[in-house]
């Protein structure tokens, strides 16, 4: 409970006035609302939610030492923003997290299923957006991709490539279209001709 705004005797109930007596707050466990972009928000809705991790980062960057998990996602989108409305509840037993605090919040242990991940190294840029050098009967042929989130090193691929495809990781700068190219698998050396690829 926060420090009380009136004492015994105080008049209070004037039309106009701030007839509030005091805050109750909850302190364990607390929750944060914050907002997700409703492009992650189309991504997540199908996940299974309590498998989904929820990290507390302080004000320095370290994360709380308690895992949280989500318990609410909103169903309306708030216009002016984009995004759309969570909260996440995590145990506070010491009371180090303190309503009205600002923190980052990290979600853990969302998965994709069915997608193509491919090294960020690979991926060019042209006047038309996103390519990358696939592998067709032997030489370098630029397809253009549609990108997805950022995954460590990786990049999640929408659109443009399908399972099998082989692509070019390596020698980028020195690669032009139709480039013979000769793929190598990861077990082998490192040390390899000028134009590599790995599926």
């Amino acid at each position: 409970i926060s420090m009380k705004r009136y004492d015994i005797g105080d008049l209070v109930g004037k039309v106009g006035a701030d007839n509030l007596l005091t805050t109750i707050t909850q302190l364990d466990p607390i929750h944060a609302e914050f907002s997700i972009p409703s492009n992650d928000y189309y991504f997540l809705r199908t996940l299974d939610y309590e498998n989904v991790k929820v990290i507390y980062l302080l004000s320095d960057g370290t994360p709380f030492d308690n895992l949280g998990k989500l318990d609410f996602i909103d169903s309306v989108l708030e216009p002016s923003t984009a995004t759309i409305k969570a909260r996440a509840i995590v145990e506070n037993p010491e009371h180090l997290l303190v309503p009205g605090e600002f923190s980052r919040i990290r979600l853990d242990g969302i998965i994709a299923k069915d997608c193509i991940a491919i090294p960020q190294v690979a991926l060019m840029q042209d006047a038309k957006g996103s390519f990358v050098f696939k592998v067709v009967e032997g030489k370098a042929q630029p397809t253009p991709v549609v990108l997805g989130y950022n995954i460590g090193n990786d990049v999640i691929i929408k659109s443009g490539l399908h399972d099998g495809d082989i692509i070019v990781t390596s020698q980028l700068i020195k690669l032009r279209p139709g480039a013979p190219v000769t793929p190598l698998n990861q077990a082998q050396t490192n040390q390899a001709p000028n134009n590599q690829a790995k599926p």
